[in-house]
């Protein structure tokens, strides 16, 4: 069986539920068996650890949980919603296009030393995602990610500190064209 980290079962659950019930984030399904094998357990063992999550989401008032008249519902609470976002953000990925537009995408921030955490994490972040550390606080990347570098900014509550600037031309950029190969 996989071994799965602390808390990787519920943000599949949530997930899970999310795709499966966009529109309403509600699933009915005959019985518990039924909801157990939506997230399909390979062995008795992740069957009943999936079961304990799911009690236990339950419990943390992450999920609710109904007997209804064909089966079970399944719905996400507003508590489960608002964990979402951070697994959205360490999902985060940029879509590389096919052809560079010939612009650069400069991320300049200065997180105040109240923030640290979000600074570190922030620095770890980008090049995570394939930026170019270009200085300290300054990082470059060839291709539009404006939605995913707002999405950042709301993420660590630091819009006024993270800025993005759309840059044509720089001194050094012959060095950043052959590391991304372009």
């Amino acid at each position: 069986m996989a071994r799965y980290s602390r808390g990787e079962i519920a943000k599949n659950i949530l997930l899970t539920l999310v795709a499966a019930g966009a529109l309403a984030s509600i699933i009915v399904l005959p019985g518990m068996a039924a909801i157990l094998a939506l997230f399909k357990p390979k062995n008795k063992k992740e069957y009943f650890s999936l079961r304990r999550s799911l009690y236990s989401m339950r419990g943390n008032r992450l999920i609710e949980m109904k007997k209804e008249r064909k089966g079970y519902s399944l719905s996400i609470t507003n508590k489960g919603r608002s964990c979402l976002p951070r697994y959205n953000f360490e999902n985060l990925l940029l879509k590389k296009q096919k052809q560079w537009d010939g612009f650069w995408r400069l991320v300049t921030f200065d997180i105040p030393e109240t923030k640290r955490g979000a600074r570190t994490a922030l620095n770890i972040k980008l090049k995570e995602l394939g930026f170019y550390h270009f200085q300290k606080s300054i990082f470059l990347y060839p291709y539009n990610c404006k939605e995913e570098i707002d999405f950042i900014k709301d993420y660590f509550n630091s819009r006024e500190h993270i800025k993005y600037f759309l840059v044509k031309d720089f001194e050094g950029n012959k060095k950043l064209k052959r590391y991304f190969g372009l």
